[in-house]
């Protein structure tokens, strides 16, 4: 587990206040996969994770995790892969590279 950093950029503290305003669900999420990342090749903050296990963070559904990710996406927050064979995202926290 790697230690939560957020940039203290103005452009960064936006970005995350107007999360904050469109979906509390997304912002808490994206926190949850900054907790639960490792970092690789110094500032990547790479994660595996399934639906299950971000929808048991969250205490919600798997629909709101998927409405989440997409938020996250939308504002190019996060990228990520899915791995169908086994059923988990491989996600890049894409907050401190703004």
């Amino acid at each position: 587990m790697a230690s939560t950093y957020i940039s203290h950029h103005p452009k960064t503290k936006k970005l995350l206040a107007d999360l904050a305003q469109e979906s509390t669900n997304a912002y808490v999420l994206l926190f949850f996969l900054m907790i639960e990342s490792d970092e690789f090749f110094g500032r990547h903050q790479v994660t595996y994770q399934n639906y299950d296990s971000m929808a048991a963070y969250l205490g919600k559904s798997k629909e709101t995790v998927r409405v989440a990710l997409n938020v996250l996406r939308k504002r190019n927050l996060i990228s990520e892969e899915y791995d169908g064979k086994n059923r988990n995202f491989l996600i890049e926290v894409l907050i401190n590279k703004n």
